[in-house]
């Protein structure tokens, strides 16, 4: 069974007051505008000054939206859905990570769980050179994969 659910990104604040000892905690959206992701695992920026974040669902999706509180919709930046195995909770697409010189080469790199048979995969893929905001799924170029026996790390 997989157990779906959607998170929003939040800003945590707190606020501090003299005669309390506790702070008081107020959770406000980040990006109020993006509408809610699902099951997000990871989120990070490039190293190339653009300040977009991109966002990796464990479905198999990545995200990608400007560094702006009025930013929306996100646009779809890489879909592994059809690649990617969630059957067990710690499957799926996991973390994604950009080559030092992203701003140049526009490497990136996905680590991801397939099944039949399980294995988990560490990929290499490339920016569109036509559009930024989006991957180019045929780039994909597998540098480690391993079998897992179990549907947990």
């Amino acid at each position: 069974m997989i157990f779906r659910r959607t998170i929003r990104v939040v800003l945590l604040s707190s606020f501090l007051v003299a005669q309390s000892p506790i702070p008081r905690v107020q959770l406000k959206p980040a990006f109020p505008n993006l509408p809610p992701f699902e099951r997000p695992v990871w989120m990070t920026q490039p190293n190339d000054g653009t300040g977009r974040f991109f966002v990796v669902e464990q479905i198999g999706r990545i995200h990608v939206f400007a560094n702006d509180r009025n930013a929306a919709p996100s646009k779809l930046f890489l879909d592994l859905t059809g690649q990617t195995g969630v059957v067990h909770n710690e499957e799926g697409l996991l973390c994604m990570a950009f080559h030092p010189d992203y701003k140049k080469n526009g490497k990136f790199y996905v680590y991801y769980c397939v099944q039949k048979p399980r294995r988990t995969i560490l990929s290499e893929f490339q920016a569109s050179q036509a559009d930024p905001n989006k991957a180019d799924p045929t780039s994909e170029r597998i540098l480690f994969q391993v079998e897992q026996p179990y549907g947990n790390h």
